[in-house]
């Protein structure tokens, strides 16, 4: 039997076997990429909680309670400068606006219709809130 003759009684040998063959190799495949994968995630040092603060990673530092809200929030936006926080309140028919510095609320607007957005644009000092229709507020500095 010569080299030519075993690659064709290999080929036909395979296009009978070929379904489980196609299985083992998958098979062998994945089990394969499972422990690649497992020693590059044992390795790295990026799951690392020190490392975590170097790479952006976000961690709760503070909770501020919304205690007369209820139900579901929607949009948020922020003053920057002012260190306020405007959240629509869907469910509570309000838009909220937190101190961030004093982590409390400072003020609610109440009687909105499902406020679904909130918008503050700081060089006009106002803020934009949908609830249907668009509401233009000013705000106290």
């Amino acid at each position: 039997m010569n080299f030519t003759n075993a690659l064709i009684s290999f080929y036909y040998w395979i296009k009978k076997q070929k379904y489980m063959f196609r299985k083992i190799l998958i098979f062998l495949l994945l089990v394969v990429i499972l422990i690649v994968g497992w020693k590059q995630i044992k390795s790295s040092s990026r799951f690392t909680p020190s490392s975590a603060r170097k790479n952006g990673v976000l961690h709760l530092i503070e909770t501020i309670p919304l205690a007369n809200v209820k139900g579901r929030i929607d949009h948020l936006s922020i003053d920057i400068e002012g260190l306020r926080l405007f959240v629509a309140a869907l469910g509570n028919n309000s838009v909220e606006i937190l101190d961030l510095k004093e982590t409390k609320v400072i003020h609610s607007i109440s009687g909105l219709s499902e406020p679904q957005s909130a918008l503050f644009i700081p060089s006009l000092n106002k803020i934009y809130v949908t609830d249907g229709s668009l509401l233009v507020m000013a705000t106290a500095t």
